[in-house]
């Protein structure tokens, strides 16, 4: 039984597939390019189901990852390149693509956004905290927020905000504000 896979051309053997590829791109193969059966029956040597990659490392990533994980794109001479495909973060919406070794549930694109996303209370801007301080005690604030004093401090340390100083609460009731 022959194998449906190869067949012999004058003295040397020569791949099916690659020969039906050959005559649906209209071009010899170039060095480098594969030829991948998007049924993955390699007995099924029909030009609509046979796919060209630029390279291994592109047809491997279609194997390797799920097909809704990897984007397909056509190249201006017929063979594709298949890349991982973008995802958005969950907390700043810049869009990622995933690392190798990262889990495929991945939702965030920094492990400073996955931290973020862990934050029981939304944080004010810079901006936003800036007035907030100078307008309110740190307790009053923290009430507000449904956090500790505390918190309102390492706050304003992450955004290198000045606090009040001691005794400005005390000043403002003592001048009518």
């Amino acid at each position: 039984m022959q194998n449906p896979y190869t067949r012999r051309v004058v003295g040397r053997h020569s791949y099916v597939h690659r020969a039906q590829a050959e005559l649906a791109l209209t071009r010899p193969l170039l060095p480098g390019e594969v030829v991948h059966h998007i049924d993955e029956d390699k007995a099924n040597n029909e030009a609509s189901n046979l796919m060209i990659f630029k390279n291994e490392s592109s047809h491997q990533l279609v194997h390797k990852l799920a097909k809704e994980d990897v984007t397909l794109i056509q190249c201006d001479d017929g063979a594709y390149l298949a890349v991982r495909k973008l995802r958005v973060c969950a907390v700043c919406g810049r869009e990622f693509a995933l690392p190798r070794h990262a889990k495929k549930t991945q939702k965030h694109c920094s492990p400073e956004c996955g931290r973020k996303s862990l934050r029981r209370v939304d944080r004010p801007s810079k901006e936003e905290l800036i007035k907030l301080v100078y307008a309110l005690p740190m307790l009053q604030l923290s009430k507000q927020f449904g956090v500790s004093d505390k918190a309102i401090a390492k706050w304003c340390n992450e955004y290198g905000i000045e606090k009040p100083p001691v005794g400005y609460w005390a000043k403002r009731r003592s001048l009518g504000h």
